[in-house]
């Protein structure tokens, strides 16, 4: 019973959302079956420990019905109905935090129930309160086609044309549909992108026509979306990035932040796409963006930094020479990671830092403490200490490295071939500069004309340092 559906949902509420569902099941409005009341009650004197073995199913039927034998059966009629009163009870929760739906739900009873001219005054006042809804989001659009519908088919049934709810309410539907399909394209894009899947998106090519051609008569946040889906679909991508860095320095409060994190998420990619193909300056603009992001707290979920940001953040603000806001951002923000990972990620971060200002032996100490690391962490950790062996002559170590670690990115079979090749050619070049160094190649002209011609290549800036550097004591 402890592992049942109906004790994972009780789980999941707080103190104060149980005392609430306590109330409600004592409530002669939603409960009337008193054995489901006296279950819940029976449950309620453990909360919150739930896994006690108090709660074994013949353990609860016996303090329910001491004098009648054990009936799996008839207790789990009672957790069924346990369950149903819960849900109804979730139900209510997400309706007190959604005020629009409330209206429109009362708007349906009053139309139900002829009250005219209640009705009608209350469809203004909901229009009124839709219009000063802080968002013109997909959310907004929604809920005015719910409301504009609702008084489209009230005026049908009392015979009249509404031509003005007509309207309205298919400029809302438009506008909802746009939105969610953009919004959900691009989300579909981003993982093909990285796991190298592929597939076509009905009706794809349509809406992005349509949305070129009427672009400006369009709400915002359908625009957005739309340049958004461009930067990766457009043969010329950068007026799409343009307008929305544009949109990114005007009125932030239009959209609701998730909205705002797809838009960020978006343009760093695309400069990160510019940067691995050798626009270097585009470095400089994701760190800015990352920081606009932290200004306007739009990386933390729930208090929480994830972990990827963390790491991509610190890395951006060395390869830029930005050493002491760096170190200021990875102690400042290490207890916004979560607990489990907290150590191995400032761990290797401190590494990072330390690596970048040339102290291999503190940064190796660092990596030593890491005791935690994910796949895409651990291809960051292999760079890293790639990077170490080359700076302090550790030939066995890293010539070791260097194929184990293009093996593991062959293996990694999520990766786009892209990002796996990007990946090994680092580590191809890697050694093959370690070769100069140490005296084994003589030719770093040609290792120079393969490198600019890599399109596929993580780290190319400090591949390029590398090299500079083996030229000029050439």
């Amino acid at each position: 019973m402890r592992n049942s559906k109906l004790f994972r949902h009780l789980k999941t509420l707080d103190a104060s959302e149980f005392k609430r569902f306590g109330r409600f099941m004592h409530s002669p409005f939603f409960v009337t079956h008193k054995d489901t009341i006296r279950l819940f009650e029976d449950i309620a004197h453990f909360y919150p420990e739930l896994d006690t073995p108090q709660l074994e199913r013949e353990q609860v039927y016996a303090r329910l019905f001491p004098d009648r034998p054990y009936d799996d059966a008839h207790l789990r009629t009672l957790r069924k109905y346990l369950l149903q009163h819960l849900y109804r009870f979730l139900i209510e929760i997400e309706l007190e935090m959604n005020e629009l739906t409330q209206n429109y739900l009362k708007l349906q009873a009053l139309s139900r129930r002829e009250l005219e001219k209640d009705f009608l005054s209350i469809l203004e006042k909901e229009r009124s309160q839709l219009h000063r809804f802080p968002y013109r989001n997909a959310d907004y659009f929604l809920n005015q086609f719910q409301l504009e519908n609702t008084a489209l088919v009230y005026g049908f049934t009392h015979s009249r044309w509404a031509k003005k709810e007509q309207e309205a309410l298919i400029s809302a539907l438009d506008h909802f549909y746009l939105a969610e399909k953009l919004r959900f394209c691009c989300s579909v894009m981003n993982v093909r992108n990285v796991f190298s899947e592929e597939g076509e998106i009905p009706l794809l090519q349509e809406i992005m026509a349509y949305c070129e051609t009427h672009q400006h008569e369009l709400p915002t946040i359908v625009q957005a979306y739309y340049h958004l889906l461009s930067l990766s679909t457009s043969e010329t991508p950068h007026p799409h990035y343009e307008a929305l860095r544009k949109l990114a320095t005007g009125d932030f409060g239009q959209f609701p932040p998730d909205d705002w994190v797809n838009i960020y998420y978006a343009m760093i990619n695309y400069c990160n796409h510019l940067y691995r193909t050798g626009e270097l300056a585009y470095l400089r603009e994701m760190f800015d963006l990352y920081k606009e992001m932290l200004e306007r707290n739009l990386l933390l979920e729930e208090g929480i930094l994830a972990t990827n940001n963390y790491k991509n953040i610190t890395t951006l603000g060395l390869r830029l020479g930005e050493y002491e806001w760096t170190a200021h951002f990875i102690e400042s923000f290490k207890e916004k990671i979560e607990p489990e990972f907290r150590e191995g990620v400032y761990n290797y971060n401190m590494a990072h830092l330390y690596a970048y200002q040339g102290e291999y032996s503190k940064a190796l100490r660092h990596l030593q403490l890491i005791d935690f690391i994910d796949p895409f962490y651990r291809m960051s950790y292999n760079i890293l200490l790639l990077k170490i062996y080359y700076e302090c002559y550790e030939v066995e170590a890293l010539l070791a490295l260097c194929e184990s670690f293009r093996a593991f990115v062959r293996h990694k079979k999520e990766l786009s071939k892209t990002h796996q090749l990007a990946y090994i050619n680092f580590a191809r070049f890697t050694r093959a500069l370690f070769m100069i160094k140490i005296g084994r190649d003589k030719k770093p002209e040609k290792l120079k004309a393969q490198i600019e011609a890599c399109e596929a290549l993580i780290e190319r800036q400090w591949i390029m340092e590398k090299l500079e550097d083996l030229m000029v004591q050439a």
